[in-house]
């Protein structure tokens, strides 16, 4: 298994496994008849030299009953960090690319972020090799089918600009702007 390290820093991980030869772990040492649960081995994945980031927008969210502003972030990534990762991902087919959570956000399912070795969450900073955090991309709809592309179609046929983006993981703008380019209509969907 290959993982590529997309951030600006080493990370340090602990073998969550023994690997035996000839009855010895080769990781840690360990004699196959003094069988431990995980293996003793750390070693450190250096970065690739492609830094994945993205670019974060706080979307309002309303407010806490305690008067505090509630946001949402969308974490958007830059044409460069795309081009590189596509790049990254065509080079090494099948590996493993680890980032920081935004950029796993920003690239669900190409990028994963990490999970804390049990025991060392706080001090030592080791992370598991075994298992990675995924988030997915929204569920998307055909737009020949979507009733917004419709509509919007149908808009931008009579002269109207229309704007429809996505905010968090479940909130849609709505906008229709006139031939001049005034704002007609705006509509929030979700939170």
């Amino acid at each position: 298994m290959k993982i590529i390290n997309v951030t600006a820093h080493p990370i340090r991980f602990q073998r969550h496994h023994h690997e035996f030869v000839d009855g010895v772990c080769m990781y840690c040492g360990l004699d196959s008849s003094w069988y431990a649960s995980s293996c003793e081995a750390f070693y450190e994945v250096q970065p690739c030299g492609t830094v994945i980031s993205a670019t974060v927008k706080e979307i309002p969210a309303g407010n806490h009953p305690s008067g505090a502003s509630l946001i949402e972030t969308i974490y958007t990534p830059s044409k460069e960090a795309e081009e590189a990762l596509t790049k990254l991902e065509k080079e090494n087919p099948n590996a493993i690319i680890v980032g920081s959570i935004i950029a796993a956000q920003a690239f669900p399912g190409r990028v994963y972020g990490l999970v804390p070795y049990p025991g060392f969450e706080r001090t030592d900073k080791r992370m598991r090799d075994d298992k990675f955090i995924v988030f997915h991309k929204p569920k998307t709809v055909d737009s020949e089918l979507n009733p917004l592309e419709i509509g919007a179609e149908v808009l931008r046929s009579k002269g109207y600009k229309v704007s429809m983006a996505g905010f968090g993981y479940d909130s849609l703008c709505v906008e229709v702007f006139d031939p001049n380019g005034e704002k007609v209509y705006e509509e929030w969907f979700g939170r």
